[in-house]
C-alpha cells in the first residue's frame, strides 16, 4: 500500500508513537502506532502490504485485519422471478406470474432473520391468487397468510422486533 509521505508533516512524536517522518526516516516501518491529520493507526491494525484495484475499499474483518474489497450492490434486492411455489429469502424482490395457476411465496422463520431485513413481493401478472404465507407460529401484521389477487399489486415485508410477526409497509 503507498502512501504519499511527502506530502504528510507531523512534527513531535514520543513515547509509543510515531510521525510520518519518524516511519521514514527508518524506512516506513514501525511497530509503534502511526498518527496522520489527527487519525492514529496503532498495532492493532494490520494494513494491506499491497495496493487494492480500481474502485475497492479497505474492509475489516472485525479482528483487526484490513483488506481491499470491492462493493457491488449498494444494498439492492436480489431479483426473482417466479410462476411456483418458492420459499422466500431475506432481501429479495419477487415478481410473481400467477397466469398460469395460483402458487404460494412461503416467508422464512422470523427466529432465523435480523430485525429490520425485508421481503418485496410484486403481483407483476395476475390470473390467479398468490398467497404469502408465514412459516410456524409466525404471522403477518396478524394473519395467518396474505394473499394478492390484483395485477400489479405490491407488499414490502418487514421482520420486526417481537420477532413473531412480518410488518407490512
Amino acid at each position: 500500500m503507498a502512501i504519499k509521505f511527502d506530502t504528510f508533516k507531523t512534527a513531535g512524536g514520543g513515547a509509543g508513537t510515531d510521525t510520518l517522518d519518524d516511519v521514514t526516516t527508518r524506512g516506513a516501518t514501525t511497530t509503534n502506532s502511526v498518527t496522520v491529520g489527527g487519525v492514529t493507526i496503532g498495532t492493532e491494525y494490520s494494513l494491506p502490504s499491497t495496493d487494492g484495484s480500481v474502485n475497492q475499499v479497505i474492509s475489516t474483518d472485525g479482528s483487526g485485519n484490513l483488506s481491499f474489497a470491492t462493493i457491488s450492490g449498494g444494498g439492492g434486492y436480489t431479483f426473482s422471478a417466479i410462476t411456483a411455489n418458492t420459499t422466500a429469502q431475506i432481501e429479495y424482490h419477487y415478481s410473481c406470474d400467477t397466469s398460469g395457476g395460483a402458487f404460494t411465496l412461503t416467508l422464512p422463520a422470523l427466529s432465523g432473520v435480523t430485525v429490520g431485513q425485508e421481503i418485496r413481493v410484486k403481483l407483476a401478472t395476475a390470473g390467479n391468487d398468490l398467497t404469502i404465507a408465514v412459516t410456524g407460529s409466525d404471522t403477518i401484521d396478524d394473519l395467518s397468510s396474505y394473499t394478492l389477487s390484483v395485477a400489479k399489486s405490491s407488499i414490502t415485508l418487514v421482520a420486526n422486533t417481537a420477532g413473531t410477526d412480518w410488518e407490512i409497509v
